[in-house]
């Protein structure tokens, strides 16, 4: 960054500044985030306080507008064709802008109107002749990861793709190494049925982008049990495999599912239920990336907040914030498995309980029993919005999670 050139004029002279800013900046880490999810609060010592040497209380506002042009740089993030906030056409389609990167097997593309990342293999075609596609949730915030360097003419995909790429090595062995760099297009995003009778999503590109059709037309996956294109492992087809964005709270954790892409899962760990199974609400995930998170006397030194989609919930939802407290560590992504149980109460009677498994990228093996209250053995109760647990929260146990 440009101002980082002062740093050997400035550092000797504020010494004062340096001894009082040291303390609490960066611990309330609840100021103006970069695209890329870093702030002011997590850079070294030095680079904060040359900031607030120079720009006083717009430091931290300083930093994001560098860091953000430092990105448009590097990274083409869709913003410079923006329009303004996404919108829709008379016949019903979304218009957002993308971010888009040709693999040597496929693509991967981000979309504004959600913040989510699609991945398309094109050399795994479905029963409707398009490519397959993956949609994950972007759990990119600044992580340190390693790609090897790519041959020679390809080149090593950054940010939010890389974080993606490295995390799952099954899946950059299939994509291959990016042939360009990322380009930035406005698409008409239109979900239409294919000859098969499955559902396709067909994007209409505002310009060409080499090496890819116009339309870009992509489906879901249709491999058994599957939400996902390949199997990763040794996966049971017979349940239900998709992959799992979780968030660990003191009292709970949230949870984005990719076969459930628009919602957020909140689960408590302390309810009427408890021991047996823990309680799971759904909300509407409604952020969209650009949107500001006001976290106001939420913030607290040392407490880490929860961001995005996550976040919103959060702050909307007061018994949300006072059940699962605040949390412990960063979103983590895995591929997980699903299965139904019988569980049983002795007040509420039987219940359809759902057991996932998930292997995330740091491979822990985390489970987790929920439970919807109320009318608890419909199968296909996840597919409604429901916040019946704030009904049954009891005080907060010792207990840390009913992890089985």
């Amino acid at each position: 960054m440009r101002l980082r050139r002062w740093l050997l004029i400035t550092v000797p002279v504020l010494g004062l500044v340096l001894v009082s800013f040291g303390h609490g900046f960066a611990a309330q880490d609840s100021g103006p985030r970069a695209h890329d999810g870093r702030s002011l609060a997590a850079e070294t010592f030095a680079t904060q306080a040359t900031f607030v040497a120079v720009w006083g209380e717009r430091a931290a506002q300083r930093w994001v507008e560098e860091h953000d042009a430092e990105l448009a740089g590097t990274r083409a993030t869709a913003a410079a064709l923006d329009p303004g906030t996404p919108t829709q056409t008379a016949d019903g389609a979304t218009v957002t802008p993308i971010a888009y990167q040709s693999f040597q097997h496929g693509f991967m593309l981000w979309r504004k109107d959600n913040g989510q990342m699609t991945v398309g293999y094109t050399d795994i075609l479905t029963k409707t002749g398009s490519p397959c596609q993956e949609t994950y949730r972007d759990t990119y915030r600044g992580q340190a990861y390693s790609i090897p360097a790519a041959p020679a003419g390809l080149e090593v995909p950054r940010l939010g793709f890389g974080w993606l790429f490295a995390s799952d090595r099954q899946l950059g062995s299939r994509l291959g190494y990016a042939t360009s760099a990322e380009v930035s297009r406005v698409t008409e995003i239109r979900a239409r049925p294919a000859q098969s009778g499955q559902q396709v999503l067909e994007l209409k590109l505002s310009a060409a982008i080499e090496g890819a059709p116009n339309p870009l037309v992509i489906a879901s996956s249709d491999e058994p049990g599957l939400t996902y294109c390949f199997p990763r492992g040794t996966e049971d087809r017979s349940v239900l495999n998709t992959w799992m964005a979780i968030q660990r709270f003191d009292h709970g954790l949230m949870r984005w599912r990719q076969d459930r892409p628009d919602r957020v899962d909140v689960i408590h760990f302390d309810t009427e239920w408890n021991p047996i199974a823990n309680c799971v609400d759904v909300f509407l995930d409604t952020w969209a990336p650009g949107e500001v998170l006001d976290y106001g006397d939420l913030a607290q030194p040392g407490r880490q907040l929860p961001e995005r989609g996550f976040g919103k919930v959060w702050l909307s939802t007061s018994y949300v914030r006072g059940s699962l407290g605040y949390p412990r560590e960063s979103e983590q992504g895995g591929f997980a498995q699903i299965t139904f149980e019988r569980v049983q109460h002795p007040r509420f009677g039987e219940g359809l309980g759902r057991r996932s498994i998930v292997h995330l990228a740091s491979g822990e093996l985390y489970r987790v029993l929920t439970i919807f209250p109320g009318s608890s053995t419909d199968p296909e109760r996840e597919t409604r919005p429901s916040q019946a647990c704030q009904r049954i929260l009891v005080p907060h146990a010792s207990i840390v999670s009913l992890d089985a």
